[in-house]
């Protein structure tokens, strides 16, 4: 007997939700095997949460040439479960005169702005661009 259609949609969503599920998981269990490996610090440390890898830690430091030099910056990215086909939320929790605390970070590669997103991006170049927009004069929702 076929299938209705129905149930195949229905499986066919299911299916597609395990698959980016699967998808992120492996893409971001690769980032923090190398982002942990690497032997040189590059201004933060980043890790996920034990018991959910879509859910990191970083704490940004040692910055130059900012009015944040010195400070020790702790913040948190969400990746959604269709990570790297949709982009994270980013909120910093230290209080820095640059953010808000708690609040979701607007920039180009956020899911504030899912049209610019570019799968390619992973957590190092998130924090990268992170640091950069911190220490540059631009404003968004979330920056102070």
């Amino acid at each position: 007997p076929k299938t209705p259609k129905p149930l195949n949609n229905l499986l066919l969503i299911i299916f597609s939700k395990e698959m980016a599920n699967s998808a992120g998981v492996i893409r971001l269990s690769k980032e923090f095997k190398v982002i942990s490996q690497r032997s040189e610090l590059h201004n933060f440390v980043a890790v996920p949460e034990s018991k959910n890898i879509f859910e990191w830690h970083f704490i940004i430091f040692g910055l130059k040439d900012c009015d944040y030099e010195h400070g020790f910056y702790h913040g948190k990215i969400s990746f959604p479960p269709e990570y790297p086909h949709k982009p994270p939320s980013i909120m910093v929790f230290t209080p820095s005169g640059r953010f808000k605390p708690a609040t979701q970070i607007c920039t180009s590669f956020t899911n504030f702005h899912p049209e610019t997103w570019n799968p390619v991006w992973g957590v190092e170049t998130i924090l990268i661009g992170l640091i950069s927009f911190m220490c540059s004069d631009a404003q968004s929702q979330g920056a102070i």
